[in-house]
């Protein structure tokens, strides 16, 4: 009697749990098939020394057989995502060394219910779903286009800003040179400042009258009434990740592209020269501010030594007083002591000299891909990408006052007349003859190279 009962009561246990297991799978089923939803980017990577191919899902990479042209797939999916149609892929960890060497192929859904389909169908249009699959999410400022992403832009209904022949032959004639090289898919949607109220993009290239435009887009947003009042604006209001002004990058990326296929859009562009120029007089001479040479140029003064201080020995540690108490220092020339007291100077102040600069923008290209490099020296086409973004308009630096001045009229064309701004005639302070003078200083060896740095810029872009 006894056993019997042990073993009803057993048997009742059995039956309780196998019941409360099978409850807590069909739930865990039901949630996962209903509120979470799975993306693979598929990414060609081009290894640039060996030339081997890697097929990359998210964060596994698969073996990719060239003879047979066949990738084996991961095993399983490692990144889901809840039910948010924002975000639909964060490819948060994939190892990019340079933006030439990814191609990213389309994106697709892997697992869909009914009462997924049912919600999509409320949330999303048609338009929406070809937007969220024309990218894919790089990190918080970048994505990077798909080929269908590409075709939404290539495609996109262009606004007639001016008929004049020589605006629309300079955008058509970049996008015909951007056609004979292999496009670069990412996008920086963090340079790029958005107003709603006129409908209009800017991507912002530094160097390059920046400021001005800053300002105008701070006034077409709204931001500021008074027009005599926009040159005593606080600058730090006008630095992007200050987050004062909006781009685009503060937006889902879906909103974003919405707004880059369907807003009016534009960027300047500059004599490449010219603008590395500017960058190092507004950021290394008597006109800068401290920051950059006490941040960056002690430290291109410091990598530098070696070439100036006649074999004597420093460290980022060592004072530099004590370089000139150095037992080493005592036995130089005269003309050697002098050389190495003006160093010294220079590793203090961090007021590096141009071809300084040069040798540290070489050394850049050497050891970190575009993407990273400062906004004030990095390529106008890894800042803007025109090659693919397919802008409405491009002002010239050169004519800045002109161009402007057609496109405010464009924007403006619905506001009061005494609402409207424009801007003014001026002379850079660096211009050709100008620059030519800080290039004379450098060796054929830093020439070429610098050229080679900019080589798509002054090409594509028409400087060359």
């Amino acid at each position: 009697m006894v056993f019997n009962h042990v073993n009803e009561m057993f048997q009742k246990r059995v039956q309780v749990a196998g019941a409360l297991a099978g409850i807590i799978f069909v739930i865990s089923f039901i949630y996962s098939a209903t509120w979470t939803k799975s993306y693979t980017a598929g990414v060609t990577h081009i290894n640039p020394r060996s030339g081997s191919l890697k097929k990359i899902y998210l964060n596994e990479k698969v073996k990719y057989n060239r003879d047979t042209n066949v990738y084996q797939k991961p095993q399983k999916r490692t990144e889901l995502h809840r039910f948010v149609y924002k975000e639909p892929i964060r490819a948060r960890n994939l190892s990019l060394h340079r933006a030439e060497d990814l191609k990213y192929a389309s994106l697709y859904g892997t697992r869909r219910s009914f009462f997924d389909s049912f919600i999509h169908g409320l949330r999303e249009t048609d338009d929406t779903i070809v937007l969220k699959e024309s990218y894919a999410t790089w990190n918080k400022k970048w994505i990077s286009l798909t080929d269908s992403g590409i075709d939404v832009l290539a495609q996109r209904k262009l606004h007639n800003v001016s008929t004049e022949d020589k605006y629309i032959n300079r955008r058509t004639e970049i996008m015909d040179r951007c056609s004979q090289h292999t496009r670069n898919r990412h996008v920086d949607l963090s340079r790029m400042v958005y107003d709603d109220r006129h409908k209009t993009i800017m991507c912002v290239v530094p160097k390059a009258a920046c400021t001005t435009w800053k300002r105008i887009m701070w006034y077409l947003m709204g931001k500021e009434n008074n027009q005599s009042a926009l040159p005593f604006i606080d600058p730090k209001l006008l630095v992007l990740n200050n987050g004062y002004i909006s781009t685009l990058d503060k937006l889902s990326k879906t909103e974003a592209l919405r707004r880059l296929d369907t807003y009016t859009t534009f960027f300047v562009m500059r004599q490449p020269y010219e603008r590395l120029v500017s960058a190092y007089s507004s950021k290394f001479t008597d006109r800068s501010k401290a920051t950059y040479m006490m941040r960056l140029g002690r430290w291109i003064a410091l990598r530098q030594s070696s070439l100036y201080l006649h074999g004597i020995q420093t460290t980022k540690h060592r004072p530099l007083k004590s370089i000139l108490d150095d037992p080493a220092f005592i036995e130089l020339t005269k003309a050697e002591q002098e050389d190495v007291r003006k160093y010294v100077k220079v590793m203090e102040t961090g007021q590096v000299s141009f071809q300084q600069f040069i040798r540290y923008i070489l050394s850049e290209e050497r050891s970190k891909p575009l993407y990273r490099w400062d906004v004030h020296w990095r390529p106008q086409l890894t800042l803007c990408n025109p090659c693919v973004v397919n802008y409405d308009y491009i002002v010239k630096f050169e004519d800045l006052a002109e161009d402007g001045n057609v496109l405010l009229e464009h924007l403006q064309q619905e506001d009061p007349p005494d609402r409207q701004i424009r801007l003014e005639p001026g002379k850079p302070w660096i211009n050709d003859t100008v620059a030519k003078g800080y290039y004379d200083t450098l060796t054929n060896i830093e020439d070429r190279g610098i050229r080679k740095v900019y080589e798509k810029d002054l090409s594509l872009l028409g400087y060359s």
